[in-house]
């Protein structure tokens, strides 16, 4: 019964915040060593021992919410590449092409291939992947990734004015 018990329930808000933001660091340093060779600042980092407190100190301002989104498109990349034996850094323009339209003859959520471009933007912008940078202002990548948007079905959330 033991394994059943969340041993984070009853913990005071701010604890709480600090062990979330802790696994998501944890998570983007095991992710940075995969990127270490596509980014001269993650190689730089391993090199002097620092990658930890490297990606520490560059994702110190982004609100955890904005790692775990980040980090689980990515994520996502990176599995399906490596499913497929494709190498994933450094990034290259035919892989993420590859990927968006996999996710259009999927199926995936609309939002799935905008999410993937804002994860290649956060990670080419924060931790030094210039080659993610590159990849998202191709022509084929942004108009791929914008069809799937733009075909996303209208929401409709509650009315301001209904209360």
């Amino acid at each position: 019964m033991e394994g059943l018990v969340d041993k984070a329930a009853g913990l005071p808000p701010k604890e709480e915040d600090a062990r979330a933001r802790a696994k998501a660091l944890k998570r983007w340093t095991e992710l940075a060593m995969e990127m270490v060779v596509a980014s001269p600042m993650l190689l730089r980092a391993r090199e002097e021992g620092t990658l930890e407190q490297s990606i520490n100190d560059a994702l110190a301002a982004r609100a955890e919410s904005t790692l775990r989104a980040r980090y689980g498109a990515i994520r996502s990349l990176s599995n399906w590449a490596a499913a497929r034996g494709h190498k994933v850094w450094p990034m290259t323009e035919a892989l993420a092409y590859k990927y968006s339209h996999y996710l259009a003859v999927s199926q995936a959520p609309a939002t799935k291939a905008r999410s993937m471009v804002k994860a290649m933007a956060f990670v080419g912008h924060v931790l030094g992947v210039e080659s993610a940078l590159g990849v998202v202002k191709t022509p084929r990548v942004k108009g791929s990734t914008w069809a799937q948007y733009a075909g996303k079905r209208t929401t409709e959330g509650m009315s301001p004015f209904f209360w």
